[in-house]
């Protein structure tokens, strides 16, 4: 049974943001090993990232920014919480209107401590290796 927090990140009308709604999906399809579960932090990731508790860890992130410098920034902050084997998947890569995502996503494929999949459905997958 999952034990830990679960938070999502998505783009949501131009900003990026740290949400998970307990009537979303996720929840329906995850049994919560607590009533609170899972934790909501609303709002623009910029502004709430700071309400994510100290030594929090991650095994899975979906970013969904069209743009490079909030993927960037979203990955920047996210990659030393991300657990080795952690997923990190980003909407839109490859779509000729999404230059920004594209551009990024393609440079981290020169970092060796990750391997990315250019899944053919408008996904990136980035693994964490070590």
């Amino acid at each position: 049974m999952l034990k830990q927090a679960v938070r999502g990140f998505f783009n949501l009308f131009g900003l990026t943001l740290v949400r998970v709604q307990k009537n979303e999906p996720v929840a329906k399809t995850i049994k919560a090993p607590e009533p609170e579960w899972p934790k909501t932090i609303e709002g623009n990731v910029y502004d709430t990232s700071h309400l994510v508790p100290e030594g929090s860890r991650f095994g899975y992130c979906h970013i969904d920014v069209d743009v490079y410098n909030s993927a960037s920034d979203v990955v920047d902050w996210i990659w030393e919480k991300l657990i080795p084997g952690g997923v990190i998947v980003f909407d839109d890569y490859g779509f000729h209107t999404c230059t920004g995502i594209t551009q990024f996503v393609n440079e981290q494929k020169q970092k060796n401590d990750r391997l990315v999949i250019h899944n053919l459905n408008g996904h990136a997958i980035m693994i964490k290796v070590r």
